[in-house]
């Protein structure tokens, strides 16, 4: 009777040990002045801001992933199609590429498509880092769950995928094509429609499902996940390390944040440090989400890339004299293999990383700025 006694008589240090419990899962809650609409106009913003900046980038990896280019007739509209590779290394030439591109339409051709690019990246974006945020919260995952980041990520960026999918295909073809090809965005949904109906739209969509699930599970998945861990290593350095300290106390304090050991308690009275949510957990600054971004989306472009570069040859094959090679994914795949071996699975890999990796970190930033700056606005803040 007396443990009984003793086992619920003392609520406070029932209440210390509940808050150790919460502070150790960080189980996924928002702030209480971040609304759902903070988040898909961060997403929408950062979305046309980073394929705006990067646009350029983004129309010389299309290029040189899809091979060939069209020189196209406005006279007669006969299409001429030009192999854009090396003979000798059958490998892209970046620099031909650009250098087409300037000739055929000048500075502003590097901007071509870019319009249903933002249309389509914009509203993206914003989807899967609200649908993210709702999974991760309806799930109940912690914010430093690898499994749950990437479940929840995957999971949001194949769901706005195949919401918008026919925006990514009209993308695609508008970035490959020349001057003359298409009078604009209209025009060239207009071509694609009369040449294979709605499922003209749709082509190279099981592919683009395979590379989307990992990459935006591995992207955003390992953005968040890596920003959990850099808080919570913060948090646990703040309360345990002294100034200065020592490496052995600064390898102790990030070896017991990759294994998610419970953070530092207060006594059994509740008093001490870690004893509350009010703890003052900064947030991480426009460098480290950049540095973190940037790592997130190489290792994401890098797994993934073969599967991008399936989906643009089957995206734009048969359009305007370009030849139909393919008559699936796996076809393709193997295609591209015996022509150029495995290397050839990753043609145009390095004008990719000039484009991915600054459009995510745009990307990123951009969010966590405007999300930062909603959150703060005194007219949005919650009376």
């Amino acid at each position: 009777m007396a443990t009984a006694a003793g086992a619920t008589s003392n609520p406070a240090k029932s209440a210390v040990k509940e808050n150790r419990r919460d502070r150790h899962h960080h189980h996924h809650h928002p702030p209480k002045n971040k609304k759902p609409w903070h988040v898909l106009l961060g997403g929408f913003v950062a979305g046309a801001v980073s394929r705006t900046v990067t646009a350029p980038l983004d129309r010389v990896k299309v290029l040189s992933q899809e091979g060939r280019i069209v020189a196209w007739d406005a006279a007669t509209r006969h299409p001429t199609v030009h192999a854009i590779a090396d003979v000798k290394k059958r490998q892209m030439r970046l620099s031909k590429v650009v250098k087409h591109i300037y000739v055929e339409g000048g500075v502003t051709a590097f901007w071509r498509g870019n319009g249903i690019n933002c249309l389509k990246a914009g509203p993206e974006l914003g989807l899967v880092f609200f649908l993210r945020e709702r999974f991760m919260g309806l799930l109940d995952f912690p914010d430093a769950s690898i499994v749950g980041n990437f479940v929840c990520s995957a999971s949001a960026g194949a769901t706005a995928q195949c919401l918008l999918y026919p925006l990514e295909t009209t993308k695609t073809r508008m970035a490959v094509a020349s001057s003359g090809e298409y009078a604009g965005v209209a025009d060239c949904i207009r071509q694609s429609y009369s040449r294979g109906g709605v499922k003209d739209f749709y082509k190279g969509l099981g592919a683009n499902l395979l590379g989307i699930v990992p990459y935006r599970g591995l992207e955003v998945g390992c953005f968040y996940c890596v920003r959990a861990w850099l808080m919570d290593y913060r948090h646990r350095r703040a309360l345990t390390c002294p100034t200065p300290s020592t490496a052995a106390e600064e390898a102790a304090c990030l070896f017991a944040t990759l294994r998610s050991a419970p953070l530092p308690g207060p006594d059994e009275d509740g008093n001490g440090p870690g004893c509350g949510d009010d703890e003052p957990v900064a947030a991480p600054s426009s460098v480290d989400v950049a540095c973190v971004g940037a790592a997130s989306s190489v290792f994401a472009q890098t797994v993934t890339y073969p599967l991008n570069l399936v989906r643009t040859r089957l995206q734009t094959q048969g359009v305007n004299g370009r030849p139909t090679l393919y008559h699936g994914m796996v076809h393709c795949a193997t295609s591209i293999v015996k022509a150029d071996g495995l290397s050839g699975l990753f043609a145009g890999l390095t004008a990719n990383y000039l484009k991915a990796v600054p459009a995510s970190v745009v990307t990123f930033v951009v969010v966590e700025w405007i999300q930062q700056a909603l959150q703060s606005a005194p007219l949005l803040k919650p009376k």
